[in-house]
């Protein structure tokens, strides 16, 4: 899909995967709930984990299976950490 949030909405049931949403997805808030559930996912601490004093990123399989789709392994930090840095709860 070139379109790396598909992960959120489409997930493969493993534990490391992010947790399906409750409804169904519609084309009118669509783009909300994909960045939406990027967010959550990457910041679910059960998922993902970020060690700021190492520097390192413990990341679900998700991101391992499908690196191409962040960008790369030169790309994937960088696109988890914007995600990241900007997370507000809801």
């Amino acid at each position: 899909f070139d379109e790396p949030r598909i992960h959120v909405a489409l997930v493969c049931a493993a534990r490391s995967c992010p947790p399906l949403l409750p409804r169904a997805w519609t084309g009118r808030d669509l783009e909300r709930l994909l960045e939406q559930g990027m967010r959550r996912f990457v910041n679910d601490p059960l998922r993902n984990r970020l060690d700021a004093a190492g520097r390192r990123l413990e990341l679900s399989q998700i991101f391992e299976w499908y690196a191409e789709d962040f960008g790369g392994r030169q790309g994937l930090a960088a696109y988890v950490e914007k995600r990241m840095a900007s997370f507000k709860a809801e």
